[in-house]
């Protein structure tokens, strides 16, 4: 599931300007390390090497910096289980308040990716 998703992403992110964001942030090393082994063979850089490539792990819309979101046109959301893990979905909300949803796609379990745009 999550190497689909990894590929998945890896399509979506040839539109220019694109940012991923990653809920919950933990999600990031089983992510990681089928989209950039590398990366996650790093682990003390693991974060850092994934927000290189525009790839950001957050809880809220906040951690990602707000030059970041001015500047991207497109955002890609990807889900993994955020509301199992949390009881709500705070970055869904706030992506949702901000930006016009374009798509979204449920993948087996708990993982959904939701494309959203200025």
């Amino acid at each position: 599931r999550v190497g689909q998703l990894a590929s998945t992403v890896r399509e979506l992110q040839q539109e220019p300007a694109t940012e991923v964001l990653i809920s919950p942030d933990y999600a990031q090393l089983e992510f990681a390390y089928h989209y950039d082994p590398a990366a996650f063979k790093c682990y003390d850089s693991t974060t850092l090497r994934l927000q290189q490539q525009g790839i950001w792990p957050v809880r809220q819309l906040t951690d990602v910096p707000t030059a970041r979101l001015d500047s991207t046109k497109t955002l890609i959301y990807l889900d993994c289980g955020t509301v199992f893990a949390f009881g709500h979905d705070p970055v869904m909300e706030q992506l949702s308040a901000r930006y016009q949803l374009r798509d979204s796609l449920d993948l087996e379990g708990v993982y959904k990716i939701s494309i959203f745009t200025k």
